[in-house]
């Protein structure tokens, strides 16, 4: 009798071990991965930048409309009880942007701001990075490296664009 449970207990733990060894290996040959979790990125940027859509305010901004779409492209909900957080970074300033409780399975959200440049940044070339689960949560760049949210690849949560803002002639200033 003892003899079969110690056999009952080493297949146990055989089974559990192949099992646990599994989901945290990659089929490279087919490009899959086994891996459970969320994996979060931000999938898009998108800035508009038609002459005009564009205005320059009577305080001397540009009011240029922003949009970040974010995806789940992991396997599993991702959730947070301090939320999710994507952060937007214009010309090395650091901004809020949006927060979310939470996103399903290949769920995306897209966020629409318009942010207040300064006009003198007409014509120049200017970064936008968005980072979604981005260290410390908010704006902080403290905390856990990857963010609060433990992900499948916490390399990808950064997106970067660069563009050539247009010239505003100040001509268009609005009157607000």
């Amino acid at each position: 009798m003892k003899n079969r449970l110690a056999l009952l207990l080493v297949i146990l733990i055989v089974t559990t071990s192949t099992y646990a060894q599994r989901d945290e290996t990659a089929d490279t040959t087919h490009g899959t991965s086994l891996i459970s979790g969320p994996d979060l990125i931000v999938s898009d940027i998108s800035i508009t930048t038609a002459q005009a859509q564009l205005q320059i305010n009577s305080d001397g901004t540009i009011s240029l409309p922003i949009e970040v779409t974010v995806l789940n492209q992991g396997n599993e909900m991702a959730r947070s009880p301090f939320g999710i957080h994507i952060s937007l970074e214009i010309a090395g300033e650091q901004m809020e942007f949006e927060t979310i409780p939470r996103l399903s399975t290949n769920q995306s959200h897209t966020f629409t701001r318009t942010a207040l440049l300064p006009a003198s940044l007409g014509g120049r070339q200017i970064n936008f990075s968005s980072t979604i689960d981005p260290p410390g949560g908010r704006v902080s760049q403290t905390g856990p490296k990857g963010g609060f949210l433990k992900e499948t690849n916490e390399e990808n949560n950064i997106h970067q664009v660069n563009l050539q803002l247009p010239v505003i002639d100040s001509a268009l200033a609005s009157s607000i």
